[in-house]
């Protein structure tokens, strides 16, 4: 989680109204960073859909 996560955590369901500078500066302070998870893009389809694959005009 960010530090904009842990604020709205905090303000929304503990009712512990805080800034986010403040929240910012503790988790520089003890280390604390998000885990992001992005899937790799690619450049070419995929297998799965094998609607772009070409049919084959010529047989030797």
């Amino acid at each position: 989680m960010g530090y904009r996560r842990i604020r709205d955590e905090l303000d929304g369901h503990k009712g512990i109204h805080v800034n986010d500078k403040r929240v910012l500066r503790i988790c520089r302070k003890y280390d604390i960073k998000s885990n992001i998870k992005w899937k790799p893009k690619s450049c070419t389809r995929g297998d799965r859909n094998p609607d772009h694959i070409a049919k084959k005009l010529f047989t030797p």
